[in-house]
């Protein structure tokens, strides 16, 4: 049993396949591009915390947010992997600063 179309030899089939493929990869780099500086309202209220004071710790950044520890755990690095934020110095006596 053929599974290809008359007159479309599997070469001609792949061609297709690979041009369709070719343009949803670059469609997929371009919308993660898009996202990468899209910031939800969470890692928003974060970064001004942040700006207002670069030593903050989870817990004080739970207080002054109302974000839940878990929540801020999964952002912060997320907004390191952005680019928005980096830790300089250690993990207990560091401070955070804002790129962007």
């Amino acid at each position: 049993m053929n599974i290809y179309r008359k007159g479309i030899g599997p070469s001609e089939d792949r061609t297709a396949t690979d041009a369709t493929n070719s343009a949803t990869n670059e469609t997929n780099a371009t919308e993660i591009a898009t996202n990468a500086t899209e910031l939800t309202e969470d890692e928003k209220l974060i970064i001004v915390a942040v700006k207002q004071n670069p030593s903050i710790t989870q817990q004080a950044l739970h207080n002054q947010t109302g974000i839940t520890i878990g929540t801020i755990k999964r952002i912060l690095p997320r907004l390191q992997e952005k680019g928005v934020l980096i830790r300089e110095g250690n993990r207990r006596s560091g401070n955070w600063k804002v790129i962007k």
